[in-house]
């Protein structure tokens, strides 16, 4: 994760363009990933005065717009990190004032409970809908949720908040 990491602070300097910087950064590291090895990921560029922002996906979960409702970003994905040659597409789109952006881990989705249930992806559009809900928030519902599994991953969340008028 640090030397992809590394790489993509290099590539950034050289390319805005999400789509293209993970072409390059994939190509990179299929140079140097031992065979099976990957990386999910998913780069976005905001330009925070016009509120637009640019996505492409490697592989990644679609991020969770919260608009007074919730519903998953319609980007198209590329193939993981890594795993070979592949195209990454971007989506361009305004986030509305007052609207959220969140990104998270499959360590969040994914995060099961003694009965083998994932929290999985309704739970956590449930999550927001909720007046008061925040990444903390999320990360503590996951952790109650996945109480007592030996089934851990690293469970990551980036929020987004677009100001309101």
């Amino acid at each position: 994760m640090a030397a992809t990491r590394a790489i993509l602070r290099s590539l950034v300097k050289v390319d805005p363009s999400p789509g293209r910087t993970l072409s390059s950064l994939n190509q990179t590291l299929a140079e140097d990933f031992p065979m099976g090895k990957f990386v999910t990921m998913i780069y976005a560029v905001l330009d925070a005065t016009s509120r637009e922002i640019t996505i492409a996906s490697a592989g990644h979960l679609r991020p969770l717009l919260i608009n007074g409702e919730c519903s998953f970003v319609e980007v198209e994905t590329g193939l993981p990190l890594g795993l070979g040659a592949s195209a990454y597409p971007e989506l361009t789109f305004k986030l509305k004032p007052g609207s959220q952006l969140l990104f998270y881990t499959d360590g969040i989705t994914e995060a099961m409970n003694l009965r083998d249930e994932e929290y999985g992806a309704s739970r956590l559009s449930e999550h927001f809908q909720l007046p008061d809900a925040c990444v903390e928030g999320l990360i503590s519902e996951v952790q109650r949720f996945a109480h007592g599994s030996t089934r851990t991953d690293d469970a990551t969340a980036v929020l987004i908040r677009s100001r309101p008028n």
